[in-house]
């Protein structure tokens, strides 16, 4: 059974969390810092709320989404060595990269059914890659353990990363990129700027950003960095030609790619 909480416009005695007795008057629980919040909600209490929660300097997710550009390996090395509290964890930041990516696969099948076939010109193979945008949750959760691998292979002599932590490191550089890839190509949906030529950019830029990322997380010299970056992109793109060929024959058998032009 429930227990029966005061309603948040009358006075409390105790702390609703940790149960500590609250002093008159306080605005925080001296015990576990809790705000002590006693005004009802209205619209415009709540989108104070959903103003700091999202977008305040102090949110975790701003501060992961701003450092993640600036300073990756502060987050990245930090969650390592065990910072929680200053930056989104790798598993959440990754489940809010693939919520914002869902967004945008709705307003591409919704409102833009035609970009992708005009990307590749023709109407089947448009039609293929819209058919991919439904499986993507799954061919991305898949994708992050193999670039994890892949990493892991590439940088192990330098053994400082074992597998989970490259999975650490993928996590939150794959959630940056996609969520990069999802605002801007959701702008260039709607300005109508070719989304083919969009699509190769972010091909680009995700070989810039991983090496970048890599680059600070492990210090390497321009050397190692042009020799490993180039090793990695090799096994990547065979890797990935692979899970398209999987993806491909996943659809075929549900049914999702007809043969018949």
């Amino acid at each position: 059974m429930s227990e029966n909480l005061p309603t948040t416009f009358q006075p409390l005695e105790n702390c609703l969390n940790c149960k500590h007795e609250l002093e008159s008057n306080a605005n925080y629980c001296l015990n576990c810092g809790s705000k002590i919040k006693e005004l009802r909600f209205n619209l415009k209490r709540l989108l104070a709320v959903y103003s700091e929660s999202f977008f305040s300097l102090e949110n975790t997710f701003t501060k992961t989404f701003i450092d993640l550009w600036i300073r990756p390996d502060s987050v990245i090395n930090g969650f390592v060595i065990g910072l929680r509290k200053r930056y989104m964890n790798p598993v959440s930041y990754f489940a809010m990269a693939l919520t914002i990516s869902g967004l945008q696969v709705f307003v591409i099948k919704k409102f833009y059914p035609d970009a992708l076939a005009n990307m590749y010109g023709s109407e089947k193979t448009g039609f293929m890659s819209i058919a991919v945008l439904d499986y993507q949750t799954l061919l991305t959760s898949a994708s992050i353990p193999l670039m994890a691998f892949i990493g892991w292979i590439v940088f192990k002599t330098l053994k400082k990363y074992n597998y989970a932590e490259h999975l650490i490191l993928n996590f939150y550089a794959y959630s940056q990129y996609a969520i990069l890839a999802t605002l801007a190509g959701t702008f260039c949906l709607i300005i109508g700027w070719d989304y083919g030529i969009f699509a190769f950019v972010m091909i680009f830029m995700t070989i810039v950003y991983y090496t970048y990322v890599y680059k600070k997380v492990f210090g390497l010299s321009i050397k190692g960095l042009i020799f490993r970056t180039l090793f990695f992109t090799l096994m990547s793109g065979f890797i990935f030609a692979l899970l398209s060929i999987a993806a491909a024959l996943m659809m075929f058998l549900t049914g999702s790619l007809p043969l018949k032009a």
